[in-house]
């Protein structure tokens, strides 16, 4: 009697040791899908990040380039005195009417 008792206690054993063994590859199963998550998630934001990067230097690129143009038509316009520019501006409401 004593033997079918231990028997009986090595089956319950037994399968709870296969039952814990379940409940550990599915927390494993469960822990790494998180990381795949977590390391698609950090991918996404450093990708957003570099567009964001990129788009920033390309309007600093844009802005540098406006300011040159207007420093360079500023440098390519006649510097005149008082009266002419005002002599001249007065020509060209002239010509407008």
């Amino acid at each position: 009697m004593k033997e079918k008792e231990i028997i009986k206690l090595r089956k319950l054993q037994e399968k709870a040791a296969d039952r814990q063994a379940e409940v550990d590859a599915i927390r494993a199963k469960r822990a790494s899908e998180h990381a795949d998550r977590l390391a698609r998630e950090k991918e996404k934001r450093d990708a957003e990040i570099k567009v964001i990067s990129l788009k920033e230097i390309v309007l600093i690129i844009i802005i540098i380039g406006q300011k040159q143009q207007r420093i360079e038509r500023s440098e390519k316009l006649p510097t005149f005195r008082k009266g002419a520019k005002i002599a001249r501006a007065s020509k060209t409401r002239q010509r407008r009417i």
